[in-house]
């Protein structure tokens, strides 16, 4: 079978996923939501669509609509940058 027919006949399985992964975190969402906010903060029940709503906004607040991040170059800069620091020689001037 061709690459490409192999590709299209994967293709319609991503947004089916997409709606999948986001109906099951919304459910998720206000299942928390339900079950803690009610009791320790006296705050009403949320719908589905509230809970997903708060996870859109959260996810507009706090992470942004970006590409993932390298957090494997991240990670390395952060080491490099802390081992420079660290590791520097001390200073030989008698203190002065």
């Amino acid at each position: 079978m061709d690459i490409k027919k192999k590709i299209r006949r994967k293709m319609w399985m991503i947004p089916v996923f997409m709606v999948a992964a986001a109906t099951i975190i919304g459910f998720i969402v206000m299942g928390l939501w339900n079950w803690i906010m009610p009791s320790v903060f006296g705050l009403g029940l949320i719908t589905f669509w509230q809970a997903l709503g708060i996870l859109i906004l959260g996810r507009i607040l706090f992470g942004g609509f970006k590409k993932h991040r390298h957090w494997g170059m991240r990670k390395r800069h952060a080491y490099a940058y802390c081992h420079v620091k660290h590791n520097r020689p001390e200073n030989t001037n008698g203190g002065v």
